[in-house]
């Protein structure tokens, strides 16, 4: 559709274009080229060329066309291409300021800003008059504790009350852990510090057997007379109610050519007695024989429990070399070598 209109445009440009020059030539030619009469030209029939021959007939060869009055005004043609933008042109001199327009309407409230910093105290104002007095206000809420004041003098002492009924036995407690079975005093234990002074025989000695030392509670031999090495101990309340409290001595002798006579001793002592002599008791032989090998390692067991009473509170444990027969029992101790004590077992049995 669009197509037919062009090709439509283009024809009635050319019309109009020859009706323009023929009209001009018909001015000139005669009456017979008017709009009334319409106007004479010629179309080649090979060329197409259209002439004007100013008369009214043609060629031989040629098509003779009559245009005739001037038809109505065409359609309006297509617009054309939008043309380049052209170069921007200086700017103009500045306008006249124009009238200020009508006040705008108020904004809405900014966020409020943070509070400045403290101002400085001002001088203090002139004492007002004095005020009516104000109507009774409400009971205000009670206050904090207060600190506690001080302690009174103690008061005199109120007469003894009549004494209550005896409470109910408590249920019983759990049972507590199981004490130790064995008890190890060392060398060390064996022979306190002032202990040398009472028995001059005995000593903690520093003893190279077989190029090892050995710290070893040690007892002189002396003819005559007894010495002994004295722990003292507090032994558990369960070993004193069991009566199966042992003690083993662990000993050597220093030489074979004599016989060695020892014994244990114990003394036993209750609060609120005193220490002495009425309590010890001994005549608990332990070993009585000449050893075979010197410096070999032998033991000897006694049970204390005939010795330990319930309320001993503090016990002494001591073991006895005779070199005198003290208990007229016509033997004593002949070795001429040191007996070595390397430790006292106590022990809890079954």
């Amino acid at each position: 559709m669009k197509i037919k209109s062009i090709r439509k445009s283009k024809t009635v440009l050319l019309i109009t274009a020859l009706s323009l020059v023929i009209g001009g030539v018909a001015n000139a030619a005669g009456v017979f080229n008017t709009p009334a009469s319409g106007y004479t030209v010629c179309i080649d029939s090979k060329t197409k060329l259209v002439t004007f021959p100013g008369s009214e007939k043609c060629k031989s060869g040629q098509k003779r066309l009559i245009l005739g009055a001037q038809g109505l005004k065409g359609e309006i043609g297509l617009t054309g291409l939008t043309g380049a933008t052209g170069l921007t042109g200086a700017q103009g001199a500045i306008g006249a300021t124009g009238l200020t327009g009508a006040t705008g309407a108020q904004g809405i409230q900014g966020i409020k800003g943070d509070t400045g910093a403290q101002g400085a105290k001002g001088d203090t104002g002139a004492q007002g008059a004095k005020g009516d007095t104000g109507a009774q206000g409400a009971k205000g809420d009670t206050g904090a504790q207060g600190a506690t004041g001080l302690t009174g003098a103690t008061g005199a002492q109120g007469i003894q009350g009549i004494k209550g009924d005896t409470g109910p036995i408590g249920a019983t407690g759990l049972t507590g852990a199981s004490g130790p079975s064995e008890i190890w005093l060392a060398p060390q234990d064996l022979v306190a510090p002032g202990l040398p002074s009472l028995y001059p025989t005995v000593s903690l000695a520093n003893v190279l057997i077989e190029n090892l030392p050995h710290v070893i509670a040690q007892i002189s031999d002396v003819t005559e007379t007894w010495n002994a090495v004295q722990p003292t101990i507090v032994l558990p309340q369960s070993w004193r109610d069991s009566g199966n409290v042992y003690a083993t001595v662990y000993w050597a002798a220093e030489k074979t050519d004599g016989n060695i006579k020892m014994s244990f001793g114990y003394n036993g002592v209750a609060l609120g007695d005193t220490p002495g002599q009425p309590r010890f008791r001994s005549n608990s032989e332990c070993a009585n024989t000449s050893p075979t090998k010197a410096l070999a390692v032998q033991s000897c067991t006694f049970n204390l429990s005939g010795f330990i009473e319930r309320t001993d509170a503090i016990s002494t444990i001591a073991v006895i070399r005779w070199g005198t027969d003290f208990f007229d029992t016509k033997t004593f101790d002949t070795n001429t070598g040191k007996l070595y004590i390397y430790g006292i077992k106590l022990e809890l049995r079954d």
